[in-house]
């Protein structure tokens, strides 16, 4: 039996869905729930999440089963384009120069991702979302510290559109508003004769609720969620109070919603609104709204067109609706007719383990080289302590092999056999290089520079050559930018120059090469 988990990380819960997939039907296994840290910005946002991934993980010890994990839109640039095709592969190739003139960031940073709208002739009206590659490494790096390693990244609010295509209502969405009342934000998704029309995420939900009725009945936190989910269960009588509250928020929700729906013109052509989310648990919701937008409400079931009849009654009919992010990013992998949209770029993704291996191996032997082309600068021809040197390098690459990979023995490998001869011929070049002072403190000052790429940005050196007059860099990095950065850090110094050149981009990746040179004169005059 297949299984999948679905991780929907929002801003205020992150939600785990473990599903089974047999013979096209699916299972709700089980559902984890975390509450993160209230934070003001994506980067505390991404400091709570560390911790409740590791909780979760811990609790589902999800081993080798693929996961999918959804995005906030919270954090994504969203616009609509127009491209000239209507083909697939034709749009795939289109869409990123189509959002480019709207984008408020340089096209290089940004990974994007696209529903079609309408198609008319050979016209596409498109919803594209970009996300920026900075947010989205720092989120892939939360979950792999974590145990996590997704096989797609998708967005919300493309994951709550399959959720409503493969509900019971799916096949009759004609005009429908889909609504997801989350914890951290209220999202809105128009489908029109069952495709995407439209998109948009609010940042109020449930937990904003929450304030209200504590702020409102002067209670604890814990106390004002239980009096909202008691709000119209039998035998309990609700404060006037609390009454007003709740009326306040559901028609606050109803007025972005009729907001959002006239900003695509569909105001009146809404026939349906499907609820779905943690905010649709509550009792009365459905009817509340459905009074607020004068259209029926229906409960939305994800797993309605193809989970078991189990699956649509009592509590797993309730966990599969508020989960209902985290599932429509799993339906995909088990429904052809849905695309299944993807953040994750090759470049993002984490190697196999003796892949990771050689690259390691292989940039650690650039990387020592260059460490030892600077500590024989260091020394004059003393070869005891040249010697001592050379032997804390080897015991240094043990520690590090061991950080690395603590399951394994420590190999003979072809790689680190070049690297010992690489390390013999620094010995013999040792004698060779002249003892000058400013070179020396311009090798220093060049390594400090390359010690300041920023972290968020990918800057690997496959080989560094020192020589009498300088050194030579080869290597790649995920934007051209962050190689003329440095070139830029370098030119700025007074003891030397740097020349980038061979700049190659293919499939993500800048191939670089810097030659950098002492300049004839050293700041005091003398000559180096």
């Amino acid at each position: 039996m297949a299984q999948l988990i679905g991780l929907d990380l929002g801003t205020q819960r992150v939600k785990a869905a473990v599903l089974s997939a047999r013979r096209g039907g699916l299972r709700l296994l089980s559902l984890h729930e975390r509450v993160l840290a209230s934070s003001e910005n994506q980067a505390g946002w991404v400091s709570a999440l560390r911790p409740a991934l590791e909780s979760l993980h811990r609790e589902i010890r999800p081993g080798s089963t693929p996961v999918i994990a959804v995005l906030p839109s919270q954090f994504a640039i969203l616009r609509n384009v127009t491209a000239p095709f209507t083909r697939t592969a034709e749009l795939d190739r289109v869409v990123k120069g189509q959002v480019e003139p709207q984008l408020p960031v340089v096209l290089e940073d940004v990974v994007v991702d696209y529903e079609a709208v309408s198609q008319q002739g050979q016209q596409s009206e498109l919803f594209v979302a970009a996300y920026l590659k900075s947010d989205l490494r720092e989120i892939l790096s939360a979950l792999a510290s974590a145990g996590f390693e997704p096989e797609r990244v998708t967005l919300d609010l493309f994951a709550l559109f399959h959720a409503a295509l493969e509900s019971r209502s799916g096949t009759r969405l004609e005009h429908a508003l889909v609504l997801d009342l989350g914890a951290g934000a209220t999202h809105a998704v128009f489908v029109k004769e069952g495709r995407f029309g439209g998109g948009r995420a609010v940042r109020f939900g449930g937990h904003s609720l929450t304030l209200a009725v504590q702020k409102e009945l002067g209670v604890s936190l814990d106390a004002a969620e239980t009096a909202k989910m008691d709000f119209g269960t039998a035998g309990v009588a609700p404060s006037e109070k609390l009454n007003r509250v709740i009326g306040d928020f559901y028609a606050r929700v109803a007025r972005e919603a009729r907001i959002f729906l006239a900003a695509l013109g569909v105001e009146r052509s809404v026939d349906s609104v499907l609820l779905a989310g943690g905010g649709s648990a509550m009792p009365g919701a459905s009817d509340i709204l459905g009074r607020e937008l004068g259209v029926p409400v229906i409960v939305l079931d994800p797993l309605g067109r193809r989970g078991s009849a189990s699956e649509q009654i009592g509590d797993r009919a309730t966990a599969a609706r508020t989960a209902a992010v985290a599932l429509g990013g799993v339906l995909p992998e088990t429904s052809p007719d849905l695309r299944g949209h993807n953040l994750l770029r090759e470049e993002f993704r984490l190697r196999p383990h003796w892949e990771t291996f050689q690259w390691a191996a292989a940039t650690a032997a650039a990387l020592v080289a260059a460490l030892l082309g600077l500590l024989a600068l260091r020394v004059r021809t003393d070869l005891s302590g040249v010697e001592a040197d050379l032997e804390r390098v080897r015991d240094a690459q043990r520690r590090t092999w061991a950080s690395v990979f603590p399951d394994r023995a420590y190999p003979e490998s072809g790689a680190l056999r070049h690297l010992d001869a690489r390390v013999g011929e620094l010995e013999a070049q040792i004698q060779l290089i002249a003892d000058s002072p400013e070179r020396r403190s311009a090798l220093q000052t060049l390594h400090e520079l390359l010690g300041r790429v920023p972290a968020n940005q990918k800057f690997i050196l496959q080989s560094v050559t020192v020589n009498s007059t300088g050194v030579n860099l080869s290597g790649e990095t995920d934007t051209l930018s962050a190689a003329v950065t440095i070139e830029r850090s370098i030119n700025d110094s007074p003891l030397f120059s740097c020349k980038l050149g061979n700049a190659d981009s293919t499939e993500g990746r800048v191939r670089f090469q810097m030659e950098v040179a002492l300049k004839k004169a050293m700041p005091d005059g003398r000559q180096p």
